[in-house]
Parts: C-alpha cells; sequence; structure tokens
C-alpha cells in the first residue's frame, strides 16, 4: 500500500478514544481526519472519568486488569505532551478511591472485594473513620471502616475532550461533522459519509457501541447502558473518590470543583438511551444513604452513554482482512482509562504500515 505518512488516516468516531488516537497519530507526523456527527456525545459524555483499574477490579478480569494497571502513568505521558506542545492540558487529580460498605451485607461484599484485590495483587490499606475522619467528610454516620486504595485518579472527560478537540485544531486536523453511512474496503480504503465518498491509505474504526455500516467482520460488542447525575452542594474536591456498596448495589461519587460531583454505577445491557423514573430514584437514594449531606444538593443533569463490552470483556485493536481498516473497542467501562494505551496501539499499527 501507499505510505500512509504520505497519505491519509480517517478516525470514524470521536470519544476519548478517537480523539486520543487522533491526536496520538497527528503528534507523530500522519495526516489525520476525524468523522463523527457528534464529537464526545457518546459514551464519553457520561463517564465520571476514574482512573481506577484497582479498585475496579472484577473476577475474571485478568487481562483487563493488566492492561489498566499503568493508567496513571501513561495518562502522566499523555498531560506532559500536552503541555510540552503549548496546551492547556486536563487536570489529573490524584486522590485514591475510598471504598465503604453501608450495612452488614454490604461489608462482607466489601470483605470479598478484598480478598479479590490481594489475589491480584493490588495496593491498598484498611482506613478506620476515628484515625482519618477528613477521609469520610459527607459520608454517613455509621460508615466508619474502609478500604483506602491510593494512587487512583479521576480526570474529567468534558475537559478531556475540549483540550483533545482544541489540540487537533491547533495541529491542523479537520473534523467531518457526518454519520458513516457505509465503508468500502479495499487500496485505498473509501468512507461514505454525509453523501461524500472519501478515500483513505488507513481507517480507524473507535465507535464504541454504535455499529458501522459495511465493516460486518467486525467484533462484535454489546452495550451497556450506563447513567450519571451531575449534582452541586458536598465539597470533596481533593478528598478520594467514594465507592460502596449498597444494600449490594455498586455506588461511586466523584468529587470535583466548587461542590460539583458526580454520582453512578447504572449498568444494564440495553440500548436505548431512556433515564426512567425508578433508575433514577435508586441512583438518587443509594446517594443519600453514602453521603446524607446530599440532601440539600441541586441535581444539574443527568446523562446517558452505551458502553461497549467485547465478548470476553477485553478490549481489543484489530485488523480487518483484507484492507487497512482497524477496529478499537470493547473498551466497556474503562473507556478514559484506556484511553492513552488504545491511542498507542492505533500509532503501533499505523507505523507497521508504513
Amino acid at each position: 500500500m501507499n505510505d500512509v505518512r504520505s497519505g491519509r488516516i480517517l478516525i470514524i468516531g470521536a470519544g476519548v478514544i478517537g480523539l486520543m488516537t487522533a491526536w496520538r497519530l497527528r503528534s507523530g507526523g500522519y495526516d489525520v481526519v476525524i468523522i463523527d456527527p457528534q464529537p464526545g456525545a457518546g459514551a464519553t459524555f457520561a463517564a465520571a472519568g476514574m482512573l481506577a483499574p484497582h479498585s475496579e477490579i472484577a473476577v475474571g478480569e485478568e487481562t483487563n486488569y493488566s492492561l489498566q494497571r499503568d493508567a496513571l502513568v501513561r495518562w502522566r505521558d499523555v498531560v506532559e505532551l500536552l503541555t510540552t506542545q503549548g496546551f492547556e492540558a486536563p487536570a489529573l487529580n490524584i486522590v485514591g478511591t475510598l471504598i465503604v460498605g453501608v450495612d452488614g451485607g454490604d461489608r462482607r461484599l466489601l470483605s470479598q472485594h478484598v480478598a479479590v484485590m490481594k489475589s491480584f495483587g493490588a495496593a491498598f490499606r484498611l482506613l478506620e473513620r476515628v484515625d482519618h475522619p477528613e477521609s469520610f467528610a459527607h459520608l454517613a454516620d455509621n460508615v466508619r471502616e474502609g478500604v483506602l486504595v491510593p494512587d487512583e485518579a479521576w480526570v474529567n472527560p468534558d475537559d478531556v475532550v475540549r483540550t483533545l478537540r482544541n489540540a487537533l485544531i491547533s495541529l491542523g486536523v479537520p473534523t467531518i461533522a457526518a454519520t458513516v453511512e457505509h465503508v468500502t474496503q479495499g487500496t485505498p480504503v473509501t468512507v461514505v459519509a454525509g453523501g461524500e465518498t472519501h478515500a483513505a491509505d488507513a481507517v480507524i474504526v473507535s465507535t464504541g457501541a454504535s455499529a458501522v455500516p459495511g465493516l460486518t467482520d467486525a467484533p462484535r460488542v454489546r452495550p451497556i447502558r450506563g447513567i450519571t447525575t451531575r449534582l452541586m452542594g458536598v465539597d470533596r474536591m481533593g478528598l478520594p473518590m467514594v465507592r460502596a456498596f449498597v444494600h449490594g448495589r455498586p455506588f461511586y461519587y466523584v468529587g470535583r470543583q466548587n461542590g460539583y460531583g458526580v454520582i453512578g454505577a447504572s449498568a444494564e445491557e440495553r440500548s436505548d438511551q431512556r433515564v426512567e423514573l425508578g433508575e433514577s430514584y435508586r441512583l438518587l437514594r443509594d446517594a443519600l444513604e453514602v453521603l446524607p449531606a446530599l440532601d440539600g444538593a441541586t441535581v444539574l443533569e443527568t446523562r446517558v452513554g452505551l458502553r461497549p463490552v467485547s465478548e470476553d470483556a477485553t478490549p481489543f485493536f484489530v485488523q480487518l482482512a483484507p484492507g487497512a481498516i482497524a477496529v478499537s473497542n470493547g473498551h466497556y467501562r474503562h473507556g478514559v482509562t484506556l484511553a492513552p494505551l488504545a491511542s498507542s496501539w492505533a500509532l503501533e499499527w499505523v507505523r507497521a504500515l508504513s
């Protein structure tokens, strides 16, 4: 095929994975074009932005954990390169995660979670409220102990999208605001979007749970609907992120600047993006059980995203045969965490094509 460095690479999909991939490739000297009708409006829009590979450990996800383990180092590299290029990089807030249980059954679930973390070799320590009251600020009085997972962080996905889009504009990367209607494999690869045909030497597809017409051999992903709610009223900025078991249900709270916070943990295998009253009620009820001080908080907005999960729950970067088309997908609930790694996979693949 033609030298892709002198040709053109199309990135289909502009969530955090697609945008970071485009930025990484452009920073490597490649000619890049993005196609997406609404950049940053998919699963990234609903994400809380937690970089929490240790506290998110799940049985059977050893491969996922090994991929995520160095997330903080990779994100530091991203922030450093953006800063070196002269852009205002998103803040990397290294605050750790405090995991707690609300009742006796939840504390047993926490003990089971600790056993899984031990089996994975994750670092953590037990924390007593009486010794570290600041870490338990605003939590319910009956939450008297927890597990602190250090060296976990959060970034604001809105800031990440904004920074990357501004960087790409400055670096001369155009965005075609259109829906892809068809992709035809060949040399060159052709993509029909917005009624126009675009030719490229290579195409990287990062559309998450949205299928792309023409890519019938792409690995299958299933949509997992996630709901997050933005609130204003409890200031835990600089304190650990909170994860909790609430009567058997998972819950999290990420405190940001000036009393702003994000709550979530909804996960259902479905493709609609409605927000049912019952689901919203359960999330808010769990929030009040963990953080009673939220009783006076203001609900700002609720966001919905469809997170893509692969057949084995492991993210992938695969080339489709024949043709120079690759699919970067299956990141499930770890899209923000894995974005630096996924973009490096893309760069390695493009270099191998040259």
